[in-house]
């Protein structure tokens, strides 16, 4: 199975960005949110291309430090909540 993840749009309130770190948080979203899909076999099943409109992932906490690797995994690991995964 193969598991491709594209964000299109990703609206984070709250975060004051940059346009580079905006694209690499993205990225490092994408990146963990398609590790967490390929190893969560409790998920519903992804089976053949399906698009999700929306997904409230709810509210995170970020520190001063956190960079956009950090601030990108914990968004996944909310989307991935999101989703129905199970914590």
């Amino acid at each position: 199975m193969s598991i491709t993840v594209h964000i299109e749009r990703l609206v984070l309130d709250g975060l004051d960005l940059d346009p580079r770190q905006g694209s690499r948080m993205a990225a490092s979203v994408e990146q963990a949110l398609t590790r967490l899909l390929a190893a969560d076999h409790a998920l519903p099943s992804f089976e053949g291309a399906r698009a999700v409109a929306a997904v409230d992932g709810g509210a995170i906490e970020v520190g001063d430090r956190a960079t956009p690797g950090d601030v990108g995994g914990r968004i996944a690991g909310a989307v991935h909540h999101g989703l129905g995964a199970r914590p």
